[in-house]
Order: C-alpha cells, then structure tokens, then sequence
C-alpha cells in the first residue's frame, strides 16, 4: 500500500469519527485495530492532518479494488460501532460509496472547499451544469413534483434553479420593487428593474459559473456534465474550516436515480425517516427563505453592479459601461493582453506551460506562435507599435502583466458585483482566463459613441479568427 493511500484512509476515518461531534470508545477501539491492519504509522496520521477530504477521495479512487473494498467496509463497521448512524455519518458514507464503488468510479467527485461564507445551506442538493442540457432538463421539469418529495423524505431539499427565477417571474413587478426597498432601503430605485430582471432570468449555468466557481472556488464546476451537488459535511484540515460537497453525474433518467440515492442513503441512517416542512407557493405571497432568500440576497441585496466590458479603439480604452468607468491603471500591453484573454477564455484560457519532451515542443511553438500573433494584432489595434510588441513566451516581461492587471481589477471590488468574475485567474487545466462570458463584451470602433457592437461582431475579432 502506497503511503498516500495509507494517509487518505486516516483522513477518511477521521472525518467519519468525528461526523456526529462525539467521539465514542467503541470507534476508537476501532480505528486501532484498523490502523494495524492497514500498517498505519504515526507519520501517516500527520499526513493526514494537512490533507482534505477532496484530496483522500481522489487518492482512494485510483487505489486497488481489493482496497477500496476492504475500505468500504471499515466505514461501515465505523458507523454503527457507537450503536447509531447520524445523518453526518450517512452522507460521508453516500460520498465515499458514489466515489470508491466499482459500479460508480469515475461519475462522482468531492469538493472541499476553504471559505468563510459558503453559500449554500445543510442538506441542499443542487442541479448543476455548465451548459443548457435540453434533455436532462425537461426529465427534470417533467418529474420536479417527484423528484423533490423524494428528496424531502430524505431530509434534503432539492434546488432547481429554473424552478426558482419562475417564482420570480411570476411575482408582480410593483410588489418586486417594495419588497426589495423593504429589504434594502439603500438601494437606488432606479437600480431595482435591472437587479429585479437578472434574479428572474439566472440559469442554472451563470449560477454554477458566478456563485460555485468563482465566488466558493469549485473550479471542476467550470466545465462540468449535468450533476446533483450535495452538501454533506465540514472539517477542519489544521486550523483552516474546509466544507465538503458531493457530485453525482447523471447517467440516465433523473427520477429513478434520486430514488437509487434516497434508497442508499436512508438506508444507512439508523434514525427514522424524517420530513422537511417548506412553505408552498402561492399568489400573492414572496418567498424569502431557503435557497430562495440566497438568491435575492446575492443578486439585490449585492454588493457592487454587473456589468459588460466596452473596449473603445478609438480612445484606446477599457470601460465598464453600466457603471460608466473606466478601467484605470491599465498599459497598452495590459488591456491587449486582458482582450485577448476575455476572448481565449472562451476556449479553454491561455496555456503558457512549457514543453516536457520533445515531441510537445512543436505543439508549444505553434500555441505560442498564435497567442503571440493574436496579441501583436490587438496591441496594434490599440495605436501600439508593431515593433514594440512585448513578447508573451517571456515570463519576466508576461507575469508584470498579469500582476497589474489583477491589481487593477482588484480596486473595482467596491463597485463591482463579483469581482473575482472580472480578474485573471487559472482554470483547473492551469490555463489563464476571465470567466466574463464573451456575449457581455462590446466593441466601439467607429467614431460615434452609440456605434457598439458586440466583440463577436467587430472587425477585430474577424480578423483573429483568422490567425491559426
């Protein structure tokens, strides 16, 4: 067994010990006859001390059948050794059996995620995706009644994000606008349709892309299948509060695949089967609770506006135009480089990782060659000199950029809802990007000011498209 190994089933038995907050003489007596089964060293336990419950998961998956196996049924064991299975217990072991088991490898992931304010509440099971899946989503629509009673019965309550912006839609408009200066009395008037409008069209998409990934940091969301995200713990890795999330990929019909998980997970619980009570819809009435109370919380009572980009080529300037500034602090090389980067994002973001072998240097001069084709065509179009071109290969003049870019962005966090959204960051593939979607970037490139097209439209974006 792999010392890793060794260290992840630590980490797993801790986090299970100490799931329902008390730590029994029974699961002690336990876990020492499990650490000399498995050859546990006190060595491996400090390992498994800095390491998260994401980290032991993925770790265990990769190990032998026969291991995750014997694993399995430690847990198991672990669980009862007290007498009683509480709902902590359960979840961990429904991650574990959704991640370990043979039949499921590689359709489940856990996320555990270090952030002061997660977003979302105990026992929420969340649609996810990263793009409109036609099919998955009408299942859904067609089964919503069935699917969220199965869920209930279990204790969970299941958050469909079209299901919710309806309710908002289907409030009245004037009723809209007192509740949300009830709620927020600082709010100027003139900003309420606007806010009130983006609440009643989210997808779950923009929500997965702006809350999950940027705001909590659930990078594997950015381009993710249809899923079911579950909540199911929190831990402490050293000094630092990690919550820990479930994802289940949807194979095959919603329904009975939410019965298959109510099945397994209720079926561990050692307690009877209890109800969640929520309040219904009905006219007239505004919900403010639950995950509807997240939502209007993040988008009305936000801190800071959404806005699109305007990059204007005859002033040679980046403007945030529903707030009616102007990027400042930003260089010629700085604002090529962040449109280039707005546009790449689309693609997978910019890859300046070097070559390891031979056979990937021609790969990598060719990707460079582009980056730097592309950019040398945006530089110039901002008035720059051709032969003045900063070269992107070189890290000592690239990461200055990237630097000033994001220290410049980084002062719009006042103004700005979500200003992580806006700034440079890696993707999980280690690529550069700026999660803006490319539909909320315009273009002035002819003299007058009401000329503003979209970046996908413009002359300048025809002509990169034409470089290879």
């Amino acid at each position: 067994m792999k010392k890793v190994e060794r260290a992840s089933i630590i980490r797993v038995l801790i986090d299970l010990i100490k799931a329902d907050n008390v730590i029994d003489e029974c699961e002690m007596a336990l876990y020492a006859k499990v650490k000399q089964e498995f050859n546990i060293s006190r060595e491996d336990e400090t390992s498994a001390s800095s390491m998260t419950l994401a980290d032991a998961v993925m770790n265990l998956s990769g190990s032998s059948l026969q291991l995750r196996k014997s694993l399995m049924e430690v847990v198991s064991k672990m669980s009862v050794s007290d007498g009683f299975c509480a709902e902590q217990e359960a979840q961990l072991l429904l991650a574990l059996y959704f991640c370990l088991s043979e039949e499921n490898i590689g359709m489940s992931e856990v996320y555990s995620v270090h952030e002061p304010e997660v977003i979302i509440d105990d026992n929420q099971v969340i649609y996810v995706e990263s793009a409109f899946d036609e099919n998955i989503n009408s299942d859904i629509e067609k089964n919503y009644r069935s699917i969220d009673k199965e869920f209930r019965l279990a204790g969970f309550n299941f958050i469909y994000i079209p299901f919710i912006s309806n309710h908002y839609r289907n409030t009245e408009l004037e009723l809209f606008k007192e509740i949300a200066k009830f709620l927020a009395p600082t709010i100027a008037e003139d900003n309420i349709p606007v806010l009130v409008k983006h609440l009643q069209n989210i997808t779950t998409a923009e929500y997965c892309s702006e809350q999950l990934c940027n705001r909590l940091g659930i990078h594997n969301l950015r381009d993710v299948p249809p899923s079911l995200l579950i909540k199911i713990s929190s831990t402490f890795v050293g000094d630092k509060l990690y919550t820990n999330f479930l994802r289940i990929t949807i194979d095959n019909d919603v329904l009975p695949m939410t019965q298959d998980i109510v099945d397994k997970y209720t079926g561990m619980l050692s307690a009877a089967t209890r109800f969640v009570k929520s309040a219904e819809e009905s006219h007239g009435q505004f919900m403010y609770h639950g995950f509807y109370k997240q939502l209007f919380d993040i988008y009305v009572l936000q801190r800071g506006v959404k806005s699109g980009i305007l990059l204007d080529l005859i002033k040679g300037c980046l403007f945030l135009p529903e707030l009616a500034v102007e990027i400042a602090g930003f260089h010629r090389r700085d604002k090529a480089l962040y449109i280039l980067l707005l546009i790449e994002s689309e693609n997978g973001g910019l890859d300046f990782s070097l070559p390891k072998t031979a056979k990937e240097k021609l790969s990598y001069d060719n990707r460079i060659k582009s980056i730097q084709n592309k950019y040398s065509i945006i530089y110039q179009a901002l008035n720059g000199d051709k032969k003045n071109v900063p070269k992107l290969d070189d890290p000592e003049i690239r990461r200055p950029i990237i630097s000033n870019i994001r220290r410049c962005i980084n002062k719009l966090s006042d103004i700005l809802h979500n200003v992580n959204d806006y700034n440079v960051c890696k993707n999980s593939y280690g690529h550069f990007c700026v999660n803006i979607p490319l539909e909320r970037v315009y273009v002035r490139e002819s003299g007058q000011d009401s000329d503003q097209i979209h970046l996908c439209n413009s002359l300048l974006f025809n002509k990169l498209k034409r470089v290879r």
